[in-house]
């Protein structure tokens, strides 16, 4: 869920920042105070200040609500980085009309073996009966 406005240690980060009471925003590189209002990437984990974000600050604040409550109307966030790396509904469109038609291939070819194992059952079962009646009339003229 995309996170808002966090607790100073939520916002930290070790890797050479001088300052765990402030962070900085991947997209403007401006350094902010962990309280200021921001949003967490539900992908990647950073920080983006609103500005960058273009979420309007009573959004935030909506936001902020729903995932700290209870509930479950929490809302994801992704940043334009994450998201630019997400295939379009269009490219999962097309994976997955591939997929089913290559499913459906396999299907069918496997409704023919079906088809054949029960033929040949059939077959086996006719031969196998025609076996024991022969057997069974044989053996009651021997009686």
């Amino acid at each position: 869920m995309g996170r808002a406005t966090p607790s100073a240690s939520g916002k930290e980060k070790d890797e050479g920042k001088k300052d765990k009471n402030q962070w900085e925003c991947p997209y403007c590189s401006k350094t902010y105070p962990n309280e200021t209002k921001s949003l967490k990437c539900d992908t990647c984990g950073n920080w983006v200040c609103l500005q960058c974000t273009k979420i309007h600050e009573q959004v935030h604040d909506v936001m902020h609500e729903l995932n700290n409550s209870d509930s479950d109307n929490a809302i994801k966030w992704i940043c334009k980085l994450d998201q630019r790396s997400m295939p379009t509904l269009k490219e999962m469109s097309s994976t997955l009309t591939t997929i089913m038609q290559s499913n459906n291939e396999r299907f069918d070819a496997i409704e023919a073996q079906v088809k054949r194992v029960e033929g040949s059952i059939g077959e086996k079962v006719t031969e196998e009966v025609a076996s024991l009646k022969d057997q069974l009339m044989t053996d009651i003229s021997e009686e």
